[in-house]
């Protein structure tokens, strides 16, 4: 995660609450075996079984159903239909969470926590951060705002759109994530070196 532009804490937290969305989004597992899509799921179970949807809508319709969201409104009003939470849009960006639903979530669930904090590697029977930012949508606790001016670039398949993203400082934070399509890591990392060596060519306070 790499930050491109200047962002005010409001761009985090707004009056005392976390800047986010909450876009309805079915969950798929793309591989069998994949221990990262086993624990999303498990994060969707606890959700499940600890919310409700038609709650979630009826005491916080403006939350969910949201024209700040843009286009990705579209899952949402498409996922109202069944009735479990089938998911939500994933953020791969810094993400603002309250203290207060780390201690409900420990309380409420704390076998499962307790369970993954004990292993080393991550499971199949584990869950993850993200629980956290789940919680906090299907509770309510969070300011809605645009998805928009940030993005999610994969190396391996944009180079040349992710970095000139960097050079442009086309959004206020990109996140950049390698695949197995990338072949020459060496040559990768000059690169994206050097697109932001274009915008950022003195070091900072903190380098020095």
């Amino acid at each position: 995660m790499f930050p491109l532009q200047s962002m005010p804490p409001e761009r985090f937290f707004k009056r005392g609450r976390p800047a986010d969305y909450a876009v309805l989004c079915p969950f798929t597992m793309k591989r069998r075996g994949d221990p990262f899509s086993a624990n999303v799921a498990i994060n969707m179970a606890l959700i499940n079984a600890n919310f409700k949807k038609r709650r979630l809508i009826r005491y916080h319709p403006f939350k969910y159903i949201n024209f700040r969201y843009g286009r990705a409104l579209r899952y949402t009003l498409a996922s109202l239909v069944p009735p479990d939470i089938p998911g939500f849009w994933r953020s791969h960006y810094p993400q603002p969470l309250l203290k207060s639903t780390y201690e409900d979530v420990w309380a409420k669930e704390f076998p499962t926590l307790d369970h993954t904090c004990r292993r080393r590697l991550r499971t199949p029977g584990d869950v993850n951060d993200w629980l956290m930012r789940y919680w906090q949508l299907a509770d309510g606790r969070f300011t809605p705002t645009s998805p928009n001016n940030r993005h999610y670039f994969t190396l391996g398949e944009n180079v040349k759109g992710s970095l000139n993203a960097i050079r442009t400082q086309a959004y206020d934070m990109v996140c950049l994530n390698d695949n197995k399509a990338v072949s020459d890591i060496a040559e990768l990392q000059k690169k994206v070196s050097e697109a932001f060596e274009s915008i950022l060519p003195k070091k900072s306070g903190f380098e020095k």
